[in-house]
């Protein structure tokens, strides 16, 4: 199961995550799309802060709405994501 060797590695690694709750906006957003895209979109990009991450790093998650649209924001200490492969990072979730 990919959730428990991601889980050990954070465990390994002393890689702290944080959820921020934006509770304090009155968020509400429709969001129209593929229930398994957005899943494995937001999985993968948790999975890859993780991952990549250094020991002792952070991982944080929150969602806000921004202009009327909902936004997942993940960051992390981790290594980051070279230019030539930002520009194809999303590829395998275009429709």
């Amino acid at each position: 199961m990919r959730f428990s060797a991601t889980w050990i590695q954070l465990q390994k690694s002393r890689i702290s995550i944080h959820f921020n709750d934006s509770s304090n906006q009155d968020l509400h957003t429709d969001v129209t799309g593929s229930y398994v895209l957005l899943y494995r979109a937001v999985y993968n990009l948790v999975e890859n802060a993780i991952k990549y991450n250094r020991p002792h790093g952070s991982v944080s998650v929150s969602v806000k709405q921004e202009n009327g649209q909902a936004m997942v924001l993940v960051t992390d200490t981790g290594i980051g994501i070279s230019p030539e492969n930002q520009k194809k990072i999303f590829d395998p979730f275009s429709v």
